[in-house]
């Protein structure tokens, strides 16, 4: 047997794997040395391959203090990716964050809302989700107000009011004639 086990040791300052059952170091990446940040969540997570089905490979994902995310090859902790993805100052969004399995990762942007990012080309935020109300939870619209109508703007002194009431609803050539005779055709 000549592959041998390993485990993968993941500290605030550094990332190191382990040769089993000798407990012999075999890789390591040392975080704080490079850029003076400190690791706060890691996860492993399973990249697919968005045009090969059957490739996809495992990293380890890492947000550090200053809020910059980086992707490490789990076999020799190469690093994959570097990206900033919160404000340094955003210790809220910092302590929030989550990874899930597949590339993405949830953290609170203010107190009431969150923010979703992928690191994956694969499964991009795509925001498809639904909230079920019971029946009559949701609140009634208010009432649309009613309009009144107003009389036509310009109607003098009543004239056609009374060509109006003299016969009842003038009819569309009496209409044209009265136009007309008053001299607005």
């Amino acid at each position: 047997m000549s592959s041998h086990h390993s485990v993968i040791i993941c500290s605030e300052e550094q990332l190191k794997i382990f040769t089993l059952p000798q407990l012999k170091a075999k890789w390591k990446f040392k975080l704080t040395a490079v850029d003076g940040s400190r690791i706060r969540k890691v996860a492993f997570v399973n990249f697919r391959s968005r045009s090969d089905e059957n490739y996809s490979e495992n990293d380890i994902a890492c947000l550090s203090n200053l809020g910059e995310l980086s992707v490490y090859s789990v076999s020799t902790l190469r690093q994959q990716m570097q990206a900033s993805a919160i404000r340094r100052e955003d210790i809220n969004g910092i302590t929030s964050f989550i990874f899930t399995r597949y590339g993405q990762g949830f953290f609170l942007l203010t107190s009431s809302e969150y923010q979703r990012i992928s690191l994956s080309a694969r499964t991009q935020g795509e925001p498809t989700c639904t909230l079920e109300l019971a029946e009559g939870m949701r609140p009634e619209p208010p009432p649309e107000p009613e309009t009144e109508t107003e009389p036509e703007a310009g109607a003098e002194g009543g004239e056609e009011q009374q060509a109006k009431e003299g016969e009842g609803e003038a009819t569309q050539g009496e209409q044209y004639d009265y136009e007309i005779y008053r001299g607005t055709k």
